[in-house]
């Protein structure tokens, strides 16, 4: 949910979205799709990757490709592996396309420049939370944001999860 609304909030100040995201309360539920296929976050990592992550066997990935989106021009596929315990890791991509992509996309960067950056991932990465429990990535024209529910340091599970992802980012 925070993501989610970081991200409209980012797009209202920005003047490219419009104002709707999350109001259902539903994690990363807005999508436009910039193509007739959608993108599956799940082929991102695999399941035993993921396990490694949270430290303890997930099951099955759930995929999530939206329908409807209040911000055109950007597509958002979801990702949850969970624990039977309820620890999990979710992943989001964020792809805006068109006219607003590169505004999206400075945007964005200038808010993860102002955050701990992590060096080595993608084009531009940062620790949303200083706790290192979320993750962002910027990569070409997607944004990946890795979260984490598990208790001890995250940070190595998450940057191990972002460097396989990244590698698999069609």
């Amino acid at each position: 949910m925070r993501t989610t609304i970081v991200a409209a909030v980012i797009l209202l100040v920005a003047g490219i979205g419009e104002a709707a995201v999350g109001a259902s309360g539903a994690q990363a539920t807005s999508s436009t799709k910039t193509s007739s296929t959608a993108f599956n976050a799940c082929a991102l990592l695999t399941t035993q990757e993921a396990s490694t992550a949270v430290g303890e066997a997930v099951g099955e990935p759930k995929p999530k490709n939206p329908p409807a989106s209040a911000m055109p021009g950007v597509s958002v596929a979801f990702c949850e592996f969970e624990s039977t315990a309820g620890n999990a890791l979710k992943i989001t991509v964020w792809r805006p396309s068109g006219d607003s992509a590169a505004m999206f996309l400075q945007v964005y960067k200038g808010e993860c420049m102002k955050k701990e950056r992590m060096p080595g991932l993608g084009d531009l990465a940062c620790w949303y939370s200083p706790d290192h429990k979320e993750l962002q990535v910027v990569k070409g024209a997607a944004i990946l944001i890795f979260q984490i529910n598990r208790s001890g340091n995250a940070t190595e599970a998450l940057t191990t999860a972002a460097k396989k992802a990244l590698a698999r980012l069609p």
